[in-house]
Order: C-alpha cells, then sequence, then structure tokens
C-alpha cells in the first residue's frame, strides 16, 4: 500500500513538472520583482536567451521560477522587438545578472548613472534618494480601492483599442543611467520634503501608470520645492513636479498633471494610451 502511495506521488509530481509552461526571455534584460506590479521591488534581471518557468499569468504578469528565484516578470520579455540602433546601444550593451543590489539596481545602471551625473554636474546624493524612496504596496493597494470603487478597472481598459507597437518597449542600462543623470541635475533645483505628499503624488502617478501600455516600467515621482508650476520627465521613468502645481490645484488636478507627464522622453513607447489615462484619470 505504501509503495503504491509512493509511486502516485512520484507520478503526480513528474506530471506536475511536464505541464509547467517555460518561456525564454527576448530582450536585452528582463527585471524580476517580488510582486505582480512595477512598483514592486527589483530582486533580479535576467538576460536575454534565460529559460524560466511559468508558474501563473496575473495582469499581463507572469509568476516565474528561474534557479532559486521566484517572482515576477512581465509578459512582454517573452516578445520579439525590431533591434533598434539609437545613441544609447552605441554606448555599449551590458549582460544582466541575476543578482542585483540590495537596493534593486544593477551594477550596469548605477555606473552609467554616475557617469552621467558627474557630466551634467547633477546631486550625487540624488541616486541614493531615489534608491531608498520605495512606494507601500498596501497603502498604494488601499488607495487604488478608494479610488476605483466600485469602477470595473480591467473590463474599461478591455475595451480601449490599442495599435500595436514593434519597437523597443523598455530601457537599456545606458538610458536608465543616462535618465538618472538628467534627474540627478534637476533635483539641484532642490527636493521638496514632505513624506506623505511625496507617497500622494507617487499613488496617484502608479494608477496612472497601470492604465497604461508602459504597466511594466517603474516609474518614481519627486516633487521640487518651488513655487512655480511645471514638471519634468526624464528617461528610467522618473517625473519630477513642481510644488507650484500642487498649491494652485488643491483639488488634486495639479497632481494628477504632474502624475500625466509622460512623453517619448520618460516612456521607450508612447503609444496612443491617452483614451486609458483620460478614463482613469477622471476616476481620480
Amino acid at each position: 500500500m505504501k509503495k503504491t502511495v509512493f509511486i502516485f506521488l512520484v507520478l503526480l509530481i513528474s506530471l506536475n513538472i511536464l505541464c509547467q509552461e517555460t518561456a525564454t526571455v527576448k530582450r536585452d534584460r528582463a527585471i524580476v520583482r517580488n510582486g505582480p506590479g512595477s512598483f514592486f521591488e527589483t530582486i533580479a534581471e535576467l538576460s536575454n536567451g534565460t529559460e524560466f518557468t511559468i508558474l501563473k499569468t496575473e495582469n499581463g504578469w507572469l509568476q516565474i521560477q528561474v534557479d532559486d528565484i521566484t517572482g515576477y516578470v512581465s509578459e512582454k520579455v517573452t516578445e520579439e522587438r525590431k533591434v533598434q540602433s539609437d545613441i544609447f546601444s552605441m554606448m555599449g550593451s551590458q549582460t544582466a545578472s541575476l543578482r542585483v543590489s540590495q537596493h534593486g539596481m544593477s551594477a550596469g545602471v548605477k555606473g552609467f548613472a554616475e557617469r552621467f551625473t558627474k557630466k551634467f554636474e547633477g546631486n550625487p546624493n540624488f541616486l541614493e534618494t531615489y534608491l531608498a524612496f520605495q512606494m507601500n504596496v498596501q497603502d498604494f493597494r488601499n488607495f487604488r480601492k478608494k479610488t476605483y470603487q466600485d469602477f470595473d478597472r480591467k473590463n474599461n481598459l478591455e475595451k480601449v483599442d490599442i495599435p500595436p507597437y514593434e519597437g523597443r518597449n523598455y530601457f537599456s542600462f545606458s538610458e536608465e543611467g543616462f535618465g538618472l543623470g538628467i534627474a540627478s541635475r534637476i533635483s539641484t533645483i532642490g527636493l521638496y520634503e514632505n513624506k506623505e505628499m511625496q507617497e500622494y503624488i507617487n499613488q496617484v502617478g502608479n494608477i496612472i501608470v497601470e492604465a497604461s501600455d508602459a504597466y511594466d516600467i517603474q516609474f518614481k515621482f519627486f516633487i521640487l520645492d518651488t513655487d512655480k508650476t511645471n514638471a519634468y520627465a526624464c528617461p528610467g521613468g522618473i517625473v519630477f513636479c513642481y510644488q507650484g502645481n500642487i498649491g494652485k490645484y488643491p483639488d488634486r488636478s495639479g497632481t494628477c498633471f504632474c502624475a500625466g507627464t509622460r512623453d517619448r522622453s520618460c516612456c521607450p513607447s508612447s503609444r496612443n494610451d491617452r483614451e486609458r489615462k483620460k478614463k482613469t484619470s477622471h476616476q481620480i
């Protein structure tokens, strides 16, 4: 009897292994996060050609297993894309490392960031500020639930037809480092030190990101300590909002304006998602 049960369990485990779907990374780098969202922490990076096991799918994210790492990657990492030729590709490529630093940044990105920060005479402390900020996931979930209420976000997004985009839809090491260098320069204006307000603008911004075609790009939002009204977007998903925007429009519209600042400079693909953004912002 015991022998029969053992054989049955072995067969069951073997069948489960055989039924598991595998996939391969088809881009230079695939970021692995500890949850299904771009706001979750980075735990690893996979290089082109890495094979992984798919455990389950969830709203455009794949829960995967590779070696001893379990995490989430965007389903886009398995899509073949046209080779892009631009100034960043000429800077040389880096091989993605399976492990990242304790702050969730690869050595390749950090190296480019330090190089461009020095070149642009930026604030050398901004990189640490950027790495240190991590939006509270549970607070964001509560904010999302309160914002949408009974609105069926998933059903609404399925109604929006977004034209296909064949270009590269992720940032290279050099692009991300370049963006951090620009951001370090912008931060010399002075950052508005208000933890509650920064958390809030990141919550609003990430609701917009989730409703866009760039849902798998990590965006971080910072407030500049000036009464002027303006906003900047840097490669790598870094957005700066002037404090004056928020003070001038206390009914949230100023915050939404900053959080919705997105163009080709801060996102690798600026496809036609205005309708999505408009519908989501309306709910906010």
